[in-house]
């Protein structure tokens, strides 16, 4: 009886530390983050629980997955639950239902995820974290976003919302130029100025393999072909 008594106490004592560290997701990876990479940050209440507008200000779908945060001393550090704010700006992992700790990410460089490499910009007109589609030598690609609000339906004899309103994506795309970035519109025409000296080999790459002036893997596949040319 004894026995089953002292394992019945360690299963539950298990139990509750699963449960805490589960609710946070990885605490001790969120522990490693604030202590060495980033020195300040901020434990609010989440977007989620401010509002009853459809969609999200957060550029993931999802809080979970393996990201990879390079500080500025080229230091990396592994997390399993995070996303970015396109409403305020900021960094943020859940730490419940309701509250976030949002990161001072003024000592961070990149955060990789799903294969994708984010770099953190903060100037007039590059402010956040931007999906790098090419940053090789002269040829430097970004892709920004931002969070807009769509208007619900609104019924106007019945003075009633239809629908709440909603948080909707949009994106911007920068390239660098003479020494500095400039935003553009992304088509056939923006990307074969960029490249004009050797635009007619580029058109023919892209004739041959079928491809799109509107496609991020695409974009990527075209600027680095042209970084191969002579």
């Amino acid at each position: 009886m004894r026995k089953l008594i002292n394992l019945l106490s360690v299963f539950l004592c298990f139990s509750a530390l699963y449960a805490q560290n589960n609710e946070i997701g990885n605490n001790s990876s969120i522990q490693n983050i604030q202590d060495i990479v980033l020195k300040k940050g901020n434990r609010i209440s989440s977007e989620s629980s401010k509002t009853d507008y459809l969609g999200s200000v957060y550029l993931f779908p999802s809080w979970d997955g393996q990201f990879t945060v390079i500080d500025k001393n080229q230091a990396t550090f592994k997390l399993y639950n995070l996303n970015f704010n396109l409403k305020n700006l900021t960094l943020e992992t859940a730490l419940s239902k309701d509250s976030v700790f949002q990161y001072d990410t003024e000592n961070i460089e990149y955060v990789i995820h799903a294969s994708n490499k984010y770099k953190f910009f903060k100037d007039d007109l590059m402010n956040g974290m931007f999906l790098e589609i090419v940053n090789k030598g002269k040829v430097k690609v970004y892709k920004g976003y931002e969070v807009y609000i769509k208007k619900g339906d609104f019924n106007p004899l019945t003075q009633e919302r239809m629908q709440n309103d909603s948080y909707l994506q949009k994106y911007n795309y920068y390239f660098f130029i003479n020494g500095k970035y400039e935003k553009v519109k992304l088509n056939k025409s923006t990307v074969l100025n960029y490249l004009k000296d050797k635009k007619e080999l580029v058109k023919d790459y892209v004739a041959k393999y079928d491809m799109s002036f509107s496609n991020d893997n695409d974009i990527k596949s075209i600027f680095n072909y042209y970084l191969t040319l002579k």
